[in-house]
């Protein structure tokens, strides 16, 4: 019989922590260097997963992670302004057709991949939502689905999202990533610094108090837009703080898909890919539907329907130009709406339709 590991020292997880970071700040300053889109998000995540699925010790920060998304949740509420208020009703317009975009989503996810990726049918169905990372794959599991399977295919269409879009849009729009200026002279004004950093300190326990989804993004990021809304400032964080941000989050991604086997993840990742493309091009089908129904420029609406993560997408959206509020908006519903309605709806239908959802046998 082995003998039980050992607890990880502190030492050791600095030292997982600290082979993560250099990864990633290698990764993000190559693909910078390339002129890459997003580059240091995409960079440090490709670099941290290909040595993490190697079997290298890497090892995300959990706090550091929130403190970066806090800093994200600020720059992306300075993208909030005043003259926004009179888009309210093509928003609305918009926001009706995350209800049919989920149900498609789930839908048409659960039948392909139960047919040609020969998924059982409750991790088909927990799959194919296009959010809920953590909430599908715990209720999926409970349900009698493949909770490592699950967890890794939604970790996957994350990934797979945030690096194919922007390079999409590099080929389609021309999209070039901005300069870092390292000068301090660029830097907000101490005061407005004030500010932010209030907003960055305080967001997520006020997301946690009025029980926001993910309140380490959200709760500095509506602090930030309700200071930039009432004119206080105009300023965002500085941008080599945000390049540090972006860089820690892609590492703490890539870093999720350490200690698992080779073979496990390149089966996975061929269904995540199929998964996540089709789930694109419903997106795809729906923004061009919004973009004519309200005039939504429509690579803003891609961004809002696609299926990745709220800080990554409103990112992306932020350095492309496109309309920061708008996508974050969406994505927040989005997040609320799959947590709230997909587990009761997946009873409905377990009820209704216990042949199409019958578990897999032990």
């Amino acid at each position: 019989m082995t003998a039980p590991r050992p607890p990880q020292t502190r030492r050791e997880t600095a030292k997982r922590i600290g082979l993560t970071l250099s990864l990633g700040f290698a990764g993000g300053t190559l693909f910078y260097l390339l002129h890459f889109p997003l580059a240091f998000m995409i960079g440090a995540l490709v670099v941290v997963t290909v040595a993490a699925v190697a079997g290298a010790p890497v090892q995300s920060a959990p706090r550091l992670r929130v403190a970066m998304v806090s800093i994200l949740g600020v720059m992306l509420g300075s993208a909030f302004k005043p003259d926004m208020l009179h888009q309210m009703g093509a928003w609305a317009v918009s926001l009706l057709w995350l209800g049919p975009l989920i149900a498609v989503t789930v839908w048409a996810g659960k039948v392909v991949m139960q047919r040609f990726a020969k998924l059982d049918p409750v991790t088909a169905y927990f799959a194919s939502v296009p959010g809920g990372l953590m909430e599908m794959t715990m209720i999926g599991g409970a349900e009698g689905g493949d909770e490592r399977r699950l967890s890794l295919l939604h970790a996957l269409r994350i990934v797979i999202v945030v690096i194919l879009l922007p390079f999409w849009f590099r080929f389609t729009t021309g999209y070039v990533s901005p300069t870092i200026s390292l000068s301090f002279a660029s830097w907000p004004a101490p005061f407005d610094l004030f500010l932010l950093g209030i907003c960055a300190l305080g967001g997520y326990p006020f997301a946690r108090l009025c029980r926001l989804p993910a309140p380490q993004l959200t709760g500095s990021m509506l602090l930030s837009a309700a200071i930039h809304l009432a004119g206080l400032t105009q300023s965002g964080p500085p941008a080599l703080l945000v390049a540090i941000a972006q860089t820690i989050i892609g590492a703490s991604l890539g870093a999720r898909f350490r200690n698992t086997p080779t073979q496990f993840f390149g089966r996975t990742f061929v269904i995540a890919f199929g998964l996540t493309v089709l789930m694109l091009a419903i997106s795809l089908i729906v923004a061009w539907a919004v973009h004519g129904l309200t005039g939504i420029p429509f690579n803003s609406a891609v961004l809002a329907f696609a299926p990745g993560g709220l800080a990554e997408m409103s990112l992306i959206a932020l350095y492309l130009g496109g309309d920061t509020a708008y996508v974050a908006a969406h994505h927040i519903v989005r997040i609320t709406m799959v947590v709230l309605l997909v587990p009761p709806s997946y009873k409905l239908l377990k009820r209704a339709f216990p042949h199409w959802l019958e578990p897999p046998k032990p």
